[in-house]
Formats: C-alpha cells, sequence, structure tokens
C-alpha cells in the first residue's frame, strides 16, 4: 500500500513538471580556422557552454604533423546558428619539444613580456632562442635586447587575433629569427608560450566567478578522429 502510494506521487509530480533532457551541441574552431567542426558537448542549454575552455593539438586543425608539439586553448564566447563559436586565448609548445632543440654547445635565452597589443589586449609572451654555438655575453645580450625589440613592436602595431595568426601560422618565429640570424648565427627562434591576460579583469568583475573544467569530451572526439585518419 506504501509502495503504491510513493509510486502514485511520483507520477503526480512526473506530470507536473517534465525533466529536461541535455541535447549535443556543435563546438567550431575560430575564424582563422574556417570555423571547421572540432567536437561536440552535450548541455541542459546551448548557453550554459559559454565560457568554457577546449584544449585541442594544433595539428587537429591545421592537419600537419609538424604542429603536434603545440596546444591550443580555445574558449566559447558565443552561439550562432545553433553552434558553439570560439576564440584562441593561449598558444603553448610543449616541454618534451623544447627539450629536444636545447643541445650542448649551444646557447639558450629565454625572456616574458607582457605587452598590450594595438586593440588594447594584454598580451604575455615568452620566446625562446637557441644559438648554434656557444657565445659571448655581449653577442647575448644584443641578440636578447633586439629579440624584445622587435616582440614589442610587433605585439604594439598589431591586433589581438593577428598576432595569435602570424604566431600559430610560424610567420612571427620566421620573421625574427631571420633578423636576429644577421647579429649571430640563430639555430631555432620559438614562442613558447603566447596568452591573452584575461584572468585578473574577470576576477575583479565578479570574485565569485569560478573557471570552468576544459571540455574533456571534446578533445577526446577530435584526437579519436585524428588517429582514426593516420590508421
Amino acid at each position: 500500500m506504501v509502495k503504491s502510494m510513493i509510486t502514485m506521487a511520483r507520477k503526480v509530480i512526473s506530470k507536473g513538471k517534465k525533466r529536461k533532457k541535455k541535447k549535443w551541441y556543435p563546438v567550431l574552431a575560430p575564424g582563422i580556422f574556417n570555423n571547421m567542426h572540432i567536437g561536440e558537448t552535450i548541455q541542459y542549454d546551448i548557453k550554459d557552454a559559454i565560457d568554457t575552455p577546449v584544449e585541442v593539438n594544433l595539428m587537429n586543425l591545421t592537419k600537419n604533423i609538424k604542429d603536434q608539439n603545440v596546444r591550443l586553448k580555445l574558449v566559447i564566447t558565443g552561439v550562432k546558428e545553433n553552434a558553439l563559436r570560439t576564440n584562441v586565448v593561449k598558444y603553448e609548445l610543449n616541454s618534451a619539444s623544447i627539450k629536444r632543440m636545447v643541445r650542448r654547445r649551444r646557447d639558450r635565452i629565454d625572456d616574458s613580456l607582457q605587452i598590450n597589443s594595438k586593440d588594447k589586449v594584454l598580451i604575455r609572451l615568452k620566446p625562446l632562442l637557441i644559438t648554434r654555438n656557444k657565445t659571448k655575453g655581449k653577442v647575448k645580450l644584443a641578440l636578447r635586447k633586439e629579440m624584445n625589440k622587435l616582440l614589442e613592436s610587433f605585439i604594439k602595431n598589431n591586433i589581438e587575433i593577428n598576432i595569435f595568426k602570424e604566431v600559430i601560422f610560424y610567420k612571427l618565429q620566421k620573421k625574427i629569427r631571420d633578423k636576429l640570424d644577421k647579429i649571430y648565427p640563430i639555430r631555432n627562434f620559438e614562442i613558447r608560450v603566447l596568452k591573452k591576460i584575461v584572468e585578473q579583469e574577470e576576477k575583479k568583475k565578479d570574485p565569485k566567478k569560478t573557471d570552468k573544467e576544459p571540455m574533456e569530451q571534446v578533445t577526446k572526439k577530435v584526437e579519436k578522429q585524428n588517429a582514426k585518419a593516420n590508421n
């Protein structure tokens, strides 16, 4: 008798309020990758996914094996035509590839810069320069000074999206390497990290706001698709 009453009560509640189901929504890459489909995410409401980070290997977007050592952090910024749109907020070269570049009898020059772009976006940049041979202190100082000068000029004279585009497609690295090579032979010039600084501003606006977890289902789906393509 008690069980039947509980069952009836549950039926009344379920009739009065229907439970909303989650749906799968497509996630698209930024415009510089032609808004290609990179995966899907499951949500009750499509707008719940906004501001969520998505991590992806650059090779999955360019289909170029040379890009396998770079990871991009994207952030879902909005909805258009029932699909989630993203922007790039971070470019990072993995540590294993950096270790392979650094060998004995070479000098390594690292730095970290924070510069405002032409459209007033604070950009953090971590360049890495490796010479062909060991150098003197004066040469390293000259290389560092010229490297920072070139990077500062580039950031100040370009908008955020163009900065990421030039680094992602390796145009900036090549230009700067060619110029520094005139001072002393350069083995490698890389951008270890390129990042849009937004965290501090968001915390000031909303101290209670917490970072959302990266969308693992999106990343995993992309990597599975890439693995199938390579087999």
